[in-house]
């Protein structure tokens, strides 16, 4: 994990200058791993199959409610890779992200890929969007919602732009992940002695207090829950990601090995095999806006 601290003096263009002290470590975090992303796809091993996997059945998604010639808005567009591959696909983009650093990276990658009259790409911030009501026909946030302070504040500004009867594509890191269970430094199964632990530490000066960001990782009925109150209607959803497994932080088999386990249970998950089919370590989502009744 690379540590946010080291660029706490850089300079980091985001969306508003008041920002919540976990917002400004998670922006420091991806304001310094930013050239990172602009490969993640090309990467090798199971993490990076992970990753691929999302990317295809969030655009899968998308293509199975027929808006592929569309207004559709990212939410965190990173370095641009999902959205380039959907202005490839004939929608219109809007790509938005809170770091200027991931904006230029979108806007280069979409000027190499000839698609920048599809894209447009701006900073802001998911927690108050720049946009009128009813302004698109699709969003998509991938791998954003478990870095933000105020997750119910972000769908419902999601909701808001989003016509009736539009769609959302959205990711979570999964609460209940089958690759962590086992391990008692990682599974949320013995999280709450853990989360007691460091206090009892923090509070004797044993160990300082934590100066990275936080992700928090949803269980499938808090996702649903949290649509719901935005006002949209989860219509078809999955798990991904079976790999790689860990016990005491460690991994236990090689990549090769990880990526055999990681395609034979996705393979299981998306036959819907019962606890199988929920314990991929990502959940995906495809919502509706509903319709608003005059």
């Amino acid at each position: 994990m690379l540590n946010p601290l080291c660029v706490e003096n850089q300079q980091m263009p985001v969306a508003n200058t008041e920002v919540d002290p976990q917002q400004q470590l998670v922006d420091a975090r991806f304001h310094y791993e930013a050239s990172e992303w602009s490969n993640i796809y090309e990467q090798h091993g199971v993490t990076a199959d992970i990753y691929r996997l999302r990317r295809d059945r969030a655009l899968a998604m998308i293509e199975q409610v027929g808006f592929l010639d569309a207004n559709t808005l990212e939410i965190g567009c990173g370095a641009g890779l999902l959205s380039v591959a959907l202005a490839q696909r004939g929608c219109r983009v809007e790509a938005t992200d809170r770091l200027d650093a991931m904006i230029h990276l979108t806007r280069d990658l979409a000027g190499k890929k000839g698609v920048s009259d599809r894209i447009t790409a701006r900073i802001c911030d998911a927690h108050a969007l720049p946009f009128p009501d009813d302004s698109f026909d699709t969003a998509i946030a991938v791998g954003v919602l478990p870095w933000l302070h105020s997750p119910e504040e972000a769908l419902r500004e999601i909701a808001r732009v989003l016509r009736d009867g539009g769609h959302l594509v959205i990711t979570v890191d999964n609460r209940w992940p089958l690759t962590l269970l086992f391990d008692p430094f990682c599974s949320p199964v013995t999280e709450p002695i853990r989360r007691w632990a460091r206090k009892l530490l923090e509070s004797l000066g044993l160990v300082k207090r934590r100066q990275k960001p936080r992700l928090r990782p949803y269980s499938t009925r808090q996702l649903d829950e949290l649509l719901d109150r935005a006002g949209l209607q989860k219509i078809s959803w999955t798990t991904i990601g079976f790999g790689p497994f860990v016990f005491l932080k460690c991994e236990l088999m090689p990549d090769s090995i990880a990526t055999y386990a990681h395609t034979k249970l996705q393979w299981l998950a998306d036959r819907r095999v019962p606890f199988i089919r929920s314990t991929g370590i990502e959940y995906i989502a495809l919502a509706e806006k509903r319709i608003s009744v005059a």
